[in-house]
């Protein structure tokens, strides 16, 4: 072998030594030009150059030399070894060269990118963006010098064939990760005479024994590429396409990933397989394509290939071949049945579909990540079956956007795209990442998170956990009992059929049980809940939220905040909590609960019972018999149709019977009693009170006790009952036949009464103050156009009466 070092000032000369040269040797100049001595920028013994206007001569003895500002490059052999066989390959230290061309070629060393993408950067590169390869057909092909030409062979037809795959695709849609199809640069097949890449096959007992290949800008060899047994048949997958994939790469200017040529690093042992790179000998299994970083490592070089597969390309994989198909196209059945590649996709809205497999599958999308969804397809010592490329500094053109998954338990992950992610059978897990996420998933027990921005969730078939994450969410559970969180964000969920759990969590969210006996919990912020069918359970938290149980035996709570509760159909029961709440019991036998603020309680149709509890609230039963609490605070408490029961409670309450036959209590503070239509029960209670029987024969009592306050009682229409017992306390039957019933205590007055033996109204006194009528005249007089009758604490006034009209059927003495 030679060294090649270019030694004139320049830039367009060269000499060769032969390989292990020792000092002294000469070299012939390709020009009568001056050579220039070069000094070695490192330690270590190295060669350097003295020459004259023909000759350059070595002047130490053999090594690696890296000449720095002088524009120059130096040569040799490396001894590795691919799967136990040496091979000897051509490698350069170019790191730091300027960027300029020579012989076609520039040198290059980007410091922007991925560490472990420059590890592979040989420091030269072809300049111009169509390179041409061909097949020759002679040893002469190639210059007299070229030793590795004394063992020349043609290649197969079968191997040219692979070559032209590798460079341009086998055409008719046939172009799985071809040169062509992830590169900007133009491979130009030349025949058989002269190109910038010259591939052959050689004979192994030649001078060279190794395949191998010349980077680019190497004088007089750059680009060559021969192969052992490059006269055989090679298979996709098997170790003969591998070494042409291998070096295919050291004519386009890669290097092996653990060599550190000059200011060029190695690669991390993480990636130095195979799995990332075709150029590493940590070899396991046999790529069936360029790999993610050698895809990017060109791509630095040559530009990076949007066109290919730019449309909506949807890739599956035969479970029985191996074989990969775009868009219904075979690629070509790799050898053994395995899938060990990775896929370059030029734009569009792309699919992995791995509907016809059955097994456990691990997908995902993200760039540089691999899929494993066949075992028995699985390359040996390989992770996955299929890897993605990744993205060309932060373009996301080449994003897979979609994956469906098989029968068996698949966890599929996206990416930063849009994706549509489907689990189909199995129980699966689908994470969608960030982007506008669409994620289903088919029958099975299946969990799906949707990410950063806003995502739609579909559970379909079997128990189903849907997690919306971040973004306003749509969230589907479809059938079976599922757990659904809305995350953060404005989110929609929906149970669907079954007996589910729907949490909001964060944002003003819309969440809806439909059938089933479902738990919806809107979590912070302004919610929508809808229990639809089912027993359900509605919780709002925090904000101002509306809950609307529609059908069946429901449990709504408002939680903190303004909320509206809507019970719907059934026996619901509704708990506003803290803030200034509504509730609606609807048909049904309801229970509604204000909670703390000045809430509003609708009992509607059906028995309800209706409690205010603390601040000002309004309570209306509507129809049915019901029963309302006020409370603490002033309440407004109205029964509406039916035999129904109010007690007001502390503060000052106003109670309305309204309609059929009702019990009204004012219990503390100074309330206001109104019976409305029918024979209503009023108890005033502690506090001043007024009440007001309405149509019908009603029942007022005071309830105060000795010493209590001043009351007014009406009984308006009807023949009324009323009680006196306070001091002060006020009287007035109203149209009917009414009785008053005056306390032992009272200091009562009467406004209305009507004496006389013939209008059967009638005063009900105790025995205890008088024992007949007798006794009560003699201690009436008349004042003014009034009666009185007072004896000791007892004292009864009635209002524009004549005494002598007093009857002693007015009165009765128990």
């Amino acid at each position: 072998m030679c060294y090649s070092c270019l030694a004139s000032q320049e830039g367009s000369s060269w000499a060769s030594f032969p390989h292990g040269m020792d000092k002294g040797g000469r070299g012939r100049l390709s020009e009568e030009r001056e050579a220039y001595a070069l000094k070695p920028q490192f330690s270590g013994e190295s060669p350097s150059l003295k020459g004259d206007e023909k000759w350059a001569t070595l002047a130490q003895g053999s090594g690696f030399l890296d000449f720095g500002s002088i524009f120059s490059s130096a040569y040799d052999w490396l001894n590795d070894n691919i799967s136990g066989v040496p091979i000897g390959v051509f490698s350069a230290a170019a790191a730091g060269l300027p960027n300029v061309p020579i012989f076609g070629t520039k040198y290059y060393a980007p410091t922007h990118i991925d560490w472990n993408v420059l590890a592979l950067f040989s420091g030269s590169q072809w300049a111009s963006s169509t390179i041409t390869y061909g097949f020759p057909d002679s040893r002469w092909d190639y210059e007299w010098i070229n030793p590795s030409a004394e063992g020349y062979k043609p290649l197969s037809s079968e191997t040219e064939q692979a070559y032209h795959s590798i460079f341009r695709g086998a055409g008719n849609g046939i172009n799985i990760t071809s040169l062509n199809s992830f590169t900007n640069a133009s491979f130009v097949y030349a025949g058989r005479g002269e190109a910038n890449i010259k591939l052959s096959a050689f004979n192994p007992n030649s001078t060279i024994n190794r395949s191998h290949g010349f980077y680019p800008g190497v004088p007089v060899y750059g680009g060559d590429v021969w192969i052992e047994n490059g006269d055989k048949a090679p298979v996709v997958g098997s170790y003969q396409h591998y070494l042409l994939l291998h070096e295919m790469g050291h004519g386009l200017g890669l290097k092996h990933p653990h060599d550190r040529g000059g200011n060029l690093p190695k690669m991390s042992s993480t990636y130095d397989r195979t799995e990332y790179t075709v150029m590493s000998y940590n070899v396991h299994a046999y790529p069936q394509t360029f790999m993610m970083y050698d895809i990017a490592a060109l791509q630095e070089m040559y530009g990076a290939n949007f066109r290919t597969n730019s449309g909506n390309t949807v890739y599956t994989w035969d479970p029985h071949t191996g074989q990969t198909y775009l868009n219904g196209i075979g690629q070509g059945r790799p050898g053994a049945n395995r899938i060990f590649l990775t896929i370059w996709d030029g734009g569009g809205n792309d699919t992995y579909d791995f509907s016809n497999y059955g097994s456990h599958m691990t997908i995902d999308l993200s760039p540089g990540a691999y899929s494993l969804f066949s075992e028995a397809q699985r390359a040996t010592g390989a992770k996955g079956n299929v890897y993605n490329a990744l993205q060309f500094r932060g373009d996301s053109r080449s994003l897979i956007e979609n994956a469906i998954g098989g029968a068996g338990n698949d966890r599929i992950t996206g990416n930063s795209a849009n994706n549509r992610l489907v689990g189909h059978n199995g129980n699966d897990t689908l994470s969608g990442g960030s982007g506008v996420d669409d994620l289903t998933g088919g029958n099975g027990d299946d969990v799906l998170s949707g990410g950063n921005d806003q995502d739609w969730l579909y559970g379909e078939g079997g128990n189903d956990r849907l997690n919306g994450d971040a973004g306003n969410d749509y969230l589907y559970g479809h059938d079976g009992n599922d757990t659904i969180y809305g995350g953060a964000g404005d989110d929609i969920a929906d149970g669907g059929e079954g007996h589910d759990y729907v949490y909001g969590n964060e944002g003003d969210d819309k969440l809806y049980g439909r059938i089933g006996n479902d738990v919806l919990d809107g979590g912070a912020g302004n919610d929508y809940l809808d229990g639809d069918v089912g027993d359900d359970v509605l919780q709002g938290r925090e904000g101002n939220d509306t809950l609307y149980g529609v059908w069946g035996n429901d449990t709504l709570s408002g939680g903190h905040g303004n909320d509206i509760l809507d019970g719907g159909e059934g026996n619901d029961r509704l708990h506003g909590e803290d803030g200034d709440d509504k509730l609606y019991g609807r048909a049904g036998n309801d229970v509604l609960d204000g909670g703390l603020g000045n809430d509003y309680l609708d009992g509607d149709v059906g028995d309800d019972v209706l409690f205010g509890n603390n601040g000002d609230d309004i309570l209306y039963g509507v129809w049915g018999n019901d029963t309302l609490y006020g409370g603490n605070g002033i309440d407004n408490l109205i029964g509406g149709q039916g035999d129904d029961l109010l007690i007001g409670g502390a503060e000052q309450d106003w109670l309305y019977g309204e309609g059929e036959n009702d019990r009204l209590f004012g219990d503390e503070g100074n309330d206001y009693l109104f019976g409305g239509m029918g024979n209503d029960t009023l108890i005033g209670g502690s506090g001043v009170d007024y009440l007001y029987g309405g149509a019908g024969n009603d029942y007022l009592d005071m309830n105060e006790g000795p010493g209590a306050g001043a009351d007014w009682l009406f009984g308006e229409d009807g023949d009324d009952i009323l009680i006196g017992d306070g001091i002060g306390s006020k009287l007035t039957g109203g149209w009917g036949r009414d009785t008053y019933h005056i306390r032992p205590w009272a200091k009562t007055t009467i406004t209305d009464f009507a004496a006389g033996p013939d209008l059967y109204e009638q005063i009900i006194l105790y025995k205890s103050v008088f024992t007949n009528f007798t006794s009560l005249y003699a201690w009436a007089y008349q004042a003014g156009n009034d009666v009185v009758i007072a004896k000791g604490d007892f004292s009864l006034t009635l209002s524009n009466l004549r005494k002598e009209v007093l009857a002693e059927n007015d009165f009765l003495f128990i």
